[in-house]
């Protein structure tokens, strides 16, 4: 069976499907009642491919995972633990946000005035750097820890602040007084 340009195949009793071509793009257009349905086998996968078929947009395995590709390299996969993003994400707005957690509670923000800011709005906070503890914030009473090597050396308390070990306050100049 060949078509002309724009001349359409059409399926249903309303033609509530229907396939062309209309000279520069091809069209599977829905326009009836329900969902349109790609179905693949059990246990074959549904490949969305580049021209050519060289290239992989997207994979659908069976009862496993989803799978889209930029350059024929994947950047996004679904899993039994969630989902799996290979390199970065990008939120491209300013006042975008990473919200995490099943009410939002913690979140990551970036605004046009050269803020960015963390909210945890439940428990406490916590920053480590190498299985080391570094900051830690209470959302009950409003204390911040500052630790080094793991130990804790600054806190606020309700009367002021609390240093473990020495102060040492320095000029500008390059040796001591």
């Amino acid at each position: 069976l060949d078509l002309a340009d724009n001349k359409k195949i059409r399926f249903g009793t309303g033609n509530d499907l229907e396939v062309y071509h209309n000279g520069t793009n091809s069209f599977i257009n829905h326009t009836g009642s329900g969902k349109l349905i790609l179905n693949g086998s059990t246990s074959d996968f549904v490949d969305i491919m580049k021209a050519g078929h060289s290239e992989y947009l997207a994979r659908f395995k069976p009862d496993n995972a989803v799978e889209l590709y930029y350059d024929n390299s994947k950047k996004f996969e679904t899993n039994s633990e969630g989902i799996e993003v290979n390199k970065h994400i990008k939120i491209p707005y300013d006042g975008g946000s990473l919200k995490i957690g099943a009410s939002s509670d913690f979140q990551f923000f970036h605004t046009t005035g050269g803020y960015n800011t963390i909210y945890a709005y439940n428990g406490d906070f916590r920053v480590y750097s190498n299985a080391n503890k570094i900051i830690e914030g209470s959302i009950t009473d409003g204390a911040v820890d500052l630790f080094y090597g793991g130990s804790k050396k600054f806190e606020t308390t309700s009367y002021g602040v609390l240093i473990t070990g020495y102060l040492k306050a320095q000029t500008s100049s390059t040796t001591d007084p």
